[in-house]
């Protein structure tokens, strides 16, 4: 269960943005994620917004845990993050990895998830994810609030 919400909310909280000058930005419409470790998923997302760190910390709700902000930094386009937070009862996960474009509204996201300390045993998981805008949302799909 950890480990589904560790990829989840990093894929989701930080895959789908472009490292560009300010906060990198989330185009509305439907996106496509093609993960290498679960099938196809397409969502949408009804409007842009600005990924920093106030939305991360928003999307990153564990119950139980204490997230401080994530930091998050960025070389040319490329943008790299580090998620930490103290689970009660379950020990320290910590999420790392990089976003890169890969194209107009396109990303590649590889991430690496690490839960220790704490009585639940979980190896190490890496992740990589593509992500890429397919145009406007339609009935069906699944809609992301934020």
């Amino acid at each position: 269960m950890l480990k589904r919400v560790a990829i989840a909310t990093a894929g989701l909280a930080i895959g789908l943005a472009s490292h560009a000058a300010g906060a990198p930005i989330f185009h509305a419409g439907a996106w496509e994620d093609r993960s290498s470790d679960r099938p196809p998923a397409r969502s949408c997302f009804p409007a842009d917004f600005a990924l920093d760190r106030m939305f991360l910390a928003r999307t990153l709700v564990i119950p139980g845990a204490k997230c401080p902000p994530p930091a998050i930094t960025g070389v040319g386009s490329v943008m790299n993050y580090s998620i930490s937070c103290d689970i009660s009862g379950a020990g320290h996960m910590s999420i790392n990895g990089t976003v890169t474009p890969t194209g107009t509204d396109s990303y590649t996201i590889h991430s690496h998830t690490r839960l220790a300390g704490g009585p639940i045993k979980m190896a190490d998981s890496d992740s990589t994810s593509f992500y890429h805008r397919v145009g406007a949302c339609r009935p069906g799909d699944r809609r992301m609030l934020y």
